[in-house]
Formats: structure tokens, C-alpha cells, sequence
């Protein structure tokens, strides 16, 4: 696109401020396209992931959330045990 608006102004067939405009323009409108296309990949990845059954990161780390609250509780509980004997 760079390569063809450049040819433009060249020509004069447009003005280089128009053409800053335009590429910004363009550039802005590629940049969102990529960003709703990596969402839509990611939503549909997790979607397999889950029919498949195999945990996501975010399964992972309420996982990891979960195992270290466990463990808090766990090691409270010995000491008071501890503190008992």
C-alpha cells in the first residue's frame, strides 16, 4: 500500500499530506483487523482445547490459586496441632 500511495504522489495525483493521512488510515484499520483476527483464533483454540478436554492457562492457574490456598491452610493447620502437642 506504501508503494502505490507513494507512486501517487509522485505523479501527483496526490498530495503527501492526504498520503500521510491515508496510510495512517490504512495502518490503523490493518492493525484492528489483526487484533479481532487473533481473538477470533484464540476464542476457537480454546473452544478445541476444551472439547478435547485439555486445560487452558487460565484452567491452570485458578488450578495453581487453588493448590497454593490449600497450602496455606494446610501448614496453618500444623502449626496449630503443633502448638497443641
Amino acid at each position: 500500500a506504501e508503494n502505490f500511495v507513494n507512486k501517487l504522489v509522485e505523479r501527483g495525483e496526490l498530495a503527501e499530506k492526504d498520503a500521510r493521512k491515508l496510510l495512517d488510515e490504512v495502518s490503523k484499520k490493518r492493525k484492528e483487523t489483526t487484533k479481532k483476527t487473533e481473538g477470533e483464533v484464540e476464542k476457537r483454540l480454546e473452544a478445541i482445547l476444551s472439547r478435547m478436554n485439555v486445560p487452558t492457562k487460565s484452567d491452570i492457574q485458578a488450578l495453581s490459586e487453588k493448590i497454593a490456598a490449600l497450602t496455606e491452610k494446610v501448614e496453618a493447620l500444623k502449626q496449630e496441632n503443633a502448638a497443641r502437642e
